[in-house]
């Protein structure tokens, strides 16, 4: 371990080192045109418009580039003469600058803010308002605009990614980024206080302004994910004024839905206050049949299952921002809710074995009730505005979780109507406490127009309390019994320290950056009932680089970085979990880390109101961990988890926005992929690979500045597992939306997953088991909102510029 700190220390010194030394150097890539590409009304900066620059009396291509995060874009090495500069960007007017004129001593040429007006469209005596494309290819993530997605109106964030054919949502809400369930969620780019689709569920889709999907990040970014980052842009408004929105919904089966957001802009401090609630019920039926091969004979067991969830949850937000000077910005933000989440599963069981043929009817309820809250403190400091620049950030998050299982196994009839008297009681109460603090310091500056040079420190700290407790009625005593062989208690203790270097620069027009991070995690497992310490600590290394090159409108980006998935205490705590006489799940305290390999070549062209992208990428994950099911001696079925196989998945992501009529715009987008899995899974060999896709359809029809119509289709193809495979789905979503009184109200109508076609059936098996599921979501689910924005509500898109640890469950 101390071999490994000395390694730490000597890479953050030559980090410095290496930026104390690049200040020195001189800028020789001169001379430069720089501007800055802004929305004419809302002054928002345009992210990733396209800047063209020809000869102004051959119009003959000279060089090209698009504009970052602030709007700002640099063209490089710009040789003596007269030149001509466009602009474009979806959804606006093109716009030009003419006899831009480059002499012999021109060392840069700043044109200033370049005002983008939105273009509309006519539609005989109709004016149609001009739309971002839903979807925004950059350097190095999607960008999804929220606000053009009529799904998303009362809705989460998790609704909002149903849509997008590189994230699979399935029907219990589990979310896989390009095949996996590892990836990081941010928000503005700092903490959440949960994780997964736990932390999406948490967002109103009305507040997001965009999603951005990061599925090779620099080593800027926490390397936890294998999958990648994805990132929640919160609106913000940068006018004065006081202005807010309010939203109310309903839908199906008891689904409800409200949030407002309040924001006072006072200049130089911003304050923002908002609050959302939401209760929603889901419901869905399985049939389940399970064959499994003993030394007595085979087991057959055929079950008729329904599950109740009710989310019902609060969050209240508080944050202010100042600004004092150019030197001097400031922010804190505080958050804090609850969730409460009872949920029922009944089992009609019938088992046939060689002993006895029974029928049983096994309930089980849970109660969680998760309390949260977190805080963030931001402070930067520019030693020269634009320039050079020192930021610090803390965060801390409290989570408190207790839990209850009540499981209630009867014997019945073969009708399950008759139950028995004193059913088979087992009670599971958890109590888990978390707490997560992080202290991040980065230090950012510009050598010249086109070189950056960033560095930074960050130290994460998580402690992670369970103390979870079952017990067994024993009717004849009549009272409760605690079970030894399930009760437990366990801390898990994980620091991560970080330091990362980041160089950007443009070389023969390519832009390039290159980057390092290291992460030394110092993980303790400890098991109080077992007595046991399982330590683990080590140093990795995480490069990353980018390389990207533009002519005229074609845009070319290679990139590749190295990512880990840390197991979690789930994972980790080796006492079984009970579910029912069926189902036990265990952990592996020897959970190795899996690495991910990824690199992406991608391009993108804007052609006359068409934009294309095409995204390669390939991943190749060593240590992969995976669920391994076995079946015991009496047909049990028992889960673990094993560093079991190695994987890989290449593919192409196609997609489009086009408009082939004025009031019609379509956006369809294909993902192509075969993924292989090899290893061994306790004896058993898995060598498998498929053909993958997924393919997506969304259809807006316009009828005017204040009423639209959505259609989104979206299939996805055969998926296999180490030891499963599931049927191909299809998802069919309809959404309208009217505005009134000069879009201060507007009403929206959703009704997702219309057909049954979203039912789907999943087969697993082993060495001694077969199960087949077929999983049956509620089918439609139809919502209504209805939403008030006064004085005139407008977000406009805010960089992110932090890195997040999970906090998950």
């Amino acid at each position: 371990m101390r071999n490994s700190g000395a390694f730490f220390a000597a890479f953050l010194c030559s980090c410095f080192l290496f930026s104390s030394a690049a200040f020195s150097g001189e800028d020789s890539k001169g001379p430069f045109i720089k501007g800055v590409v802004v929305d004419a009304k809302s002054k928002a900066p345009l992210v990733y418009a396209n800047i063209v620059l020809r000869d102004r009396e051959t119009q003959k291509f000279v060089t090209s580039t698009y504009s970052g995060q602030t709007g700002e874009f640099l063209l490089a090495s710009v040789p003596e003469g007269t030149y001509t500069l466009t602009v474009s960007y979806v959804g606006y007017a093109k716009k030009e600058v003419i006899d831009l004129a480059v002499e012999s001593d021109t060392k840069l040429l700043d044109i200033g803010a370049l005002a983008m007006e939105e273009e509309a469209v006519d539609v005989g005596e109709v004016s149609v308002d001009a739309d971002r494309a839903p979807e925004e290819f950059h350097l190095d993530k999607k960008v999804i605009n929220v606000s053009q997605s009529l799904h998303s109106r009362g809705g989460s964030a998790l609704d909002v990614l149903r849509e997008q054919p590189s994230v699979r949502v399935d029907e219990n809400d589990n979310v896989t980024l390009r095949g996996s369930a590892n990836f990081t969620v941010l928000v503005n780019g700092r903490p959440s206080a949960f994780q997964g689709s736990d932390a999406l569920r948490q967002i109103p889709a009305n507040l997001i302004e965009s999603i951005e999907l990061m599925t090779n990040p620099s080593a800027k970014y926490e390397a936890e994910g294998s999958a990648g980052i994805i990132n929640i842009v919160m609106k913000k408004e940068e006018n004065y004024s006081t202005s807010g929105i309010v939203n109310i919904g309903a839908g199906t089966r008891d689904k409800y839905n409200t949030d407002v957001t309040v924001n006072r802009n006072m200049g130089a401090t911003k304050l923002t206050a908002g609050g959302d609630y939401r209760k929603y019920t889901y419901h869905q039926v399985q049939d389940v049949d399970r064959l499994t091969a003993t030394a007595q004979g085979d087991i057959v067991n055929s079950a008729d299952f329904r599950r109740r969830d009710i989310r019902d949850q609060y969050t209240l937000r508080l944050g202010i921002d100042h600004s004092a000077g150019e030197q001097h910005a400031m922010s804190f933000n505080v958050s804090g809710g609850q969730v409460k989440i009872p949920r029922n599963f009944t089992f009609d069981v019938h088992n046939v074995t060689p002993v006895e043929d029974l029928y049983q009817v096994i309930r089980n309820t849970f109660d969680l009730t998760a309390t949260y809250y977190t805080g963030t403190a931001f402070y930067s400091y520019a030693f020269v505005p634009q320039k050079t620049q020192l930021s610090f950030e803390g965060t801390y998050t409290r989570v408190t979780l207790p839990y209850l299982q009540q499981t209630r196994e009867y014997v019945s009839d073969a009708s399950y109507s008759d139950l028995g008297a004193q059913p088979g009681s087992v009670d599971m109460d958890s109590d888990v406490g978390r707490h997560e603090a992080r202290g991040k310091v980065n230090f950012s500056h510009k050598l010249s127009e086109a070189s950056a040079f960033e560095c930074g420190l960050q130290t994460d700290y998580s402690l992670r309390n369970y103390d979870v407790t079952y017990a067994n009625y024993d009717w004849n005593g009549k009272a409760w019994v605690v079970d030894p062989s399930l009760t437990n208690a366990f801390d898990l203790t994980n620091y991560v320290h970080a330091g990362f270097a980041t160089w950007s620069d443009a070389l023969f027009d390519f832009q390039y950056q290159v980057g390092l991070r290291a992460e030394y995690m110092d993980r303790l497992l400890t098991q109080k009932t077992l007595a046991e310490d399982y330590a683990y600590d080590r140093l990795d290394w995480f490069p990353s680089f980018s390389l990207a090159r533009k002519i005229d409108d074609h845009q070319l980006q290679l990139s590749y970085s190295r990512r880990i998935n840390r197991p979690n205490e789930n994972l980790l705590n080796p006492f079984p979990f009970y579910s029912d006489r069926y189902l036990v799940t265990q952990g592996n305290p020897r959970l190795l880390p899996e690495y991910t390999h990824a690199v992406e070549l991608n391009y993108q062209k804007m052609y006359s109101g068409v934009y294309v992208s095409v995204q390669t990428y390939g991943r190749f994950a060593t240590n992969s961990m995976w669920q391994s099911m076995t079946a015991d001696s009496s047909g049990r079925l028992v889960t673990t988890f094993g560093n079991f196989a190695e994987t890989s998945s290449m593919g192409a992501e196609i997609t489009a926005s086009l408009r082939p009529l004025p009031w019609l715009r379509l956006d369809p987008n294909v993902n192509l992929f075969n993924y292989a899995i090899k290893g061994d899974a306790y004896g058993d060999r898995i060598d498998q690979q498929a053909f993958t896709w997924t393919a997506r359809l969304s259809a807006v029809l316009t009828f005017g500045p204040a009423t639209r119509l959505q259609a989104t289709g979206m299939y996805l193809s055969r998926r296999i597992g180490p030891q499963t495979e599931t049927d191909p789905q299809f998802y069919l979503s309809i959404s309208a939306r009217q505005e009134f009184l000069d879009r201060t109200f507007s009403l929206t109508l959703q009704a997702q997953n219309l057909l049954r076609t979203s039912y789907y059936e999943v087969a697993s098996s082993g060495i001694n088991f077969a199960n087949t599921f077929v999983i049956k979501p509620e089918v439609p689910v139809v919502n209504l909102t209805l939403t008030y924005n006064f004085n005139n509500y407008q977000p406009t898109r805010q960089p992110s510029d932090g890195v997040d640890v999970n906090v998950g469950m």
